[in-house]
């Protein structure tokens, strides 16, 4: 069955072919943003103001690093054996071929 009618599901006042703007929500777009305001209140900002920032940030950081939890390392009994293992492996498989290495070009003797 034919219809007759043209149906539109577009936004009513809309042009074809023609995108409304779109807000910037990317991320760049906001730090980058961020960073402009950031710089023009610095520039507003009077010398005193900026030394007292300054040195809040410093404070800040300071404070971060003197109660900042050492974080220990802690390898326990299987790691090491099994690194250990694996360098006697290592070695052992070496020290075969060495061995077999050394036989081929007679160097060893086989003692009977």
């Amino acid at each position: 069955m034919y219809n007759d009618s043209l149906t539109h599901y577009g936004v009513m006042g809309m042009r074809w072919g023609v995108r409304k703007r779109r807000v910037a929500t990317s991320k760049a777009s906001r730090t980058s943003s961020v960073k402009n305001q950031n710089a023009t209140t610095q520039r507003r900002m009077s010398n005193k103001e900026l030394t007292a920032r300054i040195k809040r940030l410093e404070l800040e950081q300071k404070y971060a690093k003197l109660t900042e939890v050492p974080q220990v390392k802690t390898v326990s009994k299987v790691e090491k054996l099994v690194k250990s293992a694996g360098t006697v492996a290592s070695l052992t498989g070496h020290a075969a071929t060495i061995y077999k290495n050394l036989n081929d070009l007679g160097i060893v003797s086989k003692k009977k």
